[in-house]
């Protein structure tokens, strides 16, 4: 049985059209492959604290700030375990805050933040610690992205948090997503020098791609203690956990035109770690610090 040439013309053209669909889909899906491999944990681990197994081997015990004081860091297994803060100007010591590390083969689960109530001119603390936010670590889908939910239980805040890695193990970008609001994403870009520091940063709001809070930093040639542990003095993951070395300056630009600068003057022990720091700001406020290791 012969089929009329316009039908065999039809499915010819049906035929081509699906191969070419088929071509299209074996080329993205090597492409995707090839962009965003599965996740290798000898690659994940490299990445910098808190994301990745590198332990910590100078540790910092204790904060003093203007000889009180305010911070206490507990290690299991080499990392930072849990970090206490406490109260200034109180007759007794006053912890009123806790911060939680939870890890799996070193690789870290949650870091859940509590704190409580308090009123320093009665001197009044709160037996109650409640969560002040929790930031959950998801199970990496590749070696560049990790993602975190943070969740802000008092203020039914809720992000999430998708921070890209270069191949260094360093991070470059942060991606925030602002659960159950307009206008709710932005990027956070970090610009770095060759020995992996933080120059320079800018947060763009998606929604206008519009550069703001710009921050530009300096730094001095020491080891970090910092860096290693994942968080700052203050329980923090923040700039000064970002690099290898301490930030001696920092510049926040605004909008305006406007900008606060902070300095940070060190003194260093024999083995390059900082034992003193004075921080001192543009508005006039200083603060020194003692790190008891």
């Amino acid at each position: 049985m012969k089929l009329p040439a316009m039908f065999v013309t039809k499915m010819y053209s049906s035929l081509q059209f699906l191969s070419y669909l088929f071509v299209i889909f074996l080329i993205s899906s090597c492409s995707s492959k090839e962009s965003d491999p599965a996740p290798d944990l000898s690659v994940l681990a490299k990445h910098q604290a808190p994301f990745g197994t590198d332990t910590v081997t100078v540790k910092i015990r204790k904060i003093l700030s203007d000889n009180q004081l305010v911070g206490e860091f507990l290690y299991a297994d080499g990392y930072v375990s849990e970090h206490k803060r406490y109260l200034k100007n109180y007759t007794k010591q006053t912890q009123y805050s806790s911060a939680v590390f939870k890890r799996s083969k070193g690789f870290p689960m949650s870091y859940e933040v509590k704190v409580a109530d308090y009123v320093p001119e009665t001197q009044f603390i709160s037996s109650n610690f409640l969560a002040k936010y929790i930031m959950l670590f998801e199970a990496p889908v590749s070696n560049s992205t990790h993602e975190v939910s943070e969740s802000w239980p008092q203020l039914y805040n809720q992000f999430l948090r998708k921070f890209l890695f270069d191949r260094q193990g360093f991070i470059v970008q942060q991606d925030v997503t602002v659960q159950n609001a307009n206008n709710n994403r932005f990027i956070t870009t970090y610009i770095r020098d060759a020995a992996g520091n933080v120059t320079s940063s800018f947060d763009t709001k998606v929604s206008d791609s519009g550069k703001t809070n710009r921050r530009e930093y300096e730094y001095d040639n020491r080891n970090n203690p910092f860096f290693k542990m994942g968080i700052d003095w203050q329980g923090d993951v923040s700039a000064h956990t970002f690099g290898p070395n301490n930030i001696t300056k920092e510049t926040v630009y605004n909008d305006n035109g406007g900008s606060l600068t902070t300095t940070y003057k060190y003194t260093y022990l024999a083995n390059g770690y900082p034992d003193k720091v004075t921080i001192t700001t543009d508005n006039g406020t200083t603060e020194n610090l003692v790190f008891m290791y």
